[in-house]
C-alpha cells in the first residue's frame, strides 16, 4: 500500500511541534470553579469529561455549573445540546435563573427580576451560551439524518463557520438521547459513538462534556441511627455505567454524582462530617462527586468530593474546612 503521509513517527520528526508543546504543556487543566473539585478534576481541552449517575441525582446540574463557572473565570463559549433539560426556551430560561443569584425570572413572583437585570443575563448568555435544540434545530433542519455523535460534531464544525469563531465547551446530555442502534452489536455501536466522541474533541481541542445514566445496582439493608432497618443503593462503579463497559474503556475523566442516603446523612453527621451538617440544615442538599477514573496522567486524580445544590440559586456550592458557605461564581453584569 502506497502511503502519502508518515505513518511511523521518531521524537526528531516530531521534535518542531514537541519545542511548541513544551513551552506551553500543563499536566492539569483549568479550574473548575469549586476548590475542592479543582483537587480531583480539571477543565483540560482535548480530553472529555464523562458526568454518570442515577436518575436525578443532578448530573446535569453539575454539567451546566461548569459551563458557567468556565465562562465567568475563563471567558469560554459553549455550546449546550440538553434535550432531557428541555426546548431552547426552557434551557435558556433554566440558564437565566442560574445566573440571577436567586431572583425569578418571571415577573408576577415576588423578588423578579427587573428588565434592566433581565436584559444584562441575556446579553451575558449570548456570549458564552449557544443551544441546539434536537426538536426544532436538528428534527426540522437536519430531517432524517440520525443524531450521532459524528454527524453532531460535524454539524458543530459547519456552525463554527458560520460564528466565524469556535467553541471552547460543548455538553452532551444524556447520552442515550442519541439515535443509537440498539438492535444489533449495542457494544459496538456505542464503542463507535465514543470513539467520535475522543477524536473531535482532541481535533478541534473542545471541553466535552457527556452526561449518561447508571444502571441500577441491588439494594443493601443497613440499620440507621435508631437500629431500624434501611434499603440503600450504593454508586455505580464504572463499568456499570449504562450500555456497558465502554465507557469505563473509553473514559477519560469519569465523575459519577451520588445522592448519599438521608440515613447515612444522619450517621456520618453524628460522626462530625461536616459536609452532612450542611446538608441537615439544608434539605438534604449534598452530592458526592466521585472521581472514578482520571487520564492523561496529572489532570486529576481519583477519590471523592462533596457539592452542596442550593435550591433557591439553583446552583452548586461548596464549604470550606470550617463549614462555611463559598461564594458562588457569577458574572460582573
Amino acid at each position: 500500500t502506497k502511503m502519502s503521509k508518515q505513518v511511523v513517527n521518531s521524537p526528531l520528526s516530531l521534535l518542531g511541534e514537541l519545542k511548541q508543546r513544551r513551552n506551553t504543556y500543563e499536566k492539569r487543566g483549568l479550574s473548575t470553579g469549586w476548590k475542592k473539585a479543582d483537587e480531583f478534576m480539571s477543565l483540560k481541552k482535548g480530553y472529555p469529561i464523562m458526568i454518570g449517575g442515577y436518575a436525578g441525582s443532578g448530573k446535569s446540574e453539575v454539567a451546566f455549573d461548569i459551563a458557567i463557572n468556565s465562562s465567568v473565570d475563563h471567558d469560554w463559549l459553549w455550546l449546550i445540546v440538553s434535550p432531557e433539560t428541555g426546548d431552547q426556551f426552557e434551557i435558556m430560561e433554566y440558564l437565566i435563573e442560574k445566573v440571577a443569584q436567586g431572583k425569578h425570572i418571571g415577573k408576577k413572583y415576588q423578588g423578579a427580576l427587573s428588565d434592566d437585570e433581565y436584559e444584562s443575563i441575556v446579553k451575558w448568555l449570548h456570549k458564552h451560551i449557544r443551544i441546539l435544540d434536537r426538536q426544532s434545530g436538528w428534527d426540522d433542519v437536519f430531517t432524517g439524518l440520525d443524531f450521532s455523535l459524528k454527524n453532531l460534531f460535524e454539524v458543530v464544525e459547519n456552525v463554527e463557520k458560520q460564528l466565524k469563531g469556535k467553541f471552547d465547551g460543548i455538553i452532551i446530555d444524556p447520552f442515550n438521547e442519541l439515535d443509537l442502534n440498539l438492535g444489533g452489536n449495542i457494544a459496538g455501536t456505542v464503542k463507535d459513538e465514543l470513539d467520535a466522541l475522543i477524536r473531535y474533541t482532541k481535533k478541534n481541542n473542545y471541553l466535552t462534556i457527556l452526561t449518561n445514566h447508571a444502571n441500577n445496582r441491588h439494594e443493601i439493608q443497613s440499620k440507621d441511627e435508631n437500629g431500624k432497618s434501611f434499603f440503600w443503593k450504593p454508586p455505580a462503579t464504572k463499568e456499570e455505567w449504562a450500555f456497558g463497559q465502554q465507557f469505563a474503556r473509553k473514559g477519560y475523566q469519569m465523575l459519577f454524582v451520588y445522592e448519599p442516603p438521608i440515613q447515612f446523612q444522619h450517621l456520618q453527621r453524628n460522626e462530625g462530617n461536616i459536609d452532612f451538617m450542611e446538608s441537615i440544615n439544608n434539605n438534604y442538599n449534598v452530592r458526592e462527586i466521585l472521581c472514578q477514573k482520571t487520564k492523561p496522567k496529572g489532570v486529576g486524580k481519583t477519590g471523592k468530593f462533596c457539592l452542596h445544590f442550593d435550591r433557591q440559586h439553583q446552583r452548586y456550592y461548596e464549604i470550606d474546612s470550617l463549614g462555611m458557605k463559598k461564594k458562588i461564581k457569577y458574572p460582573k453584569l
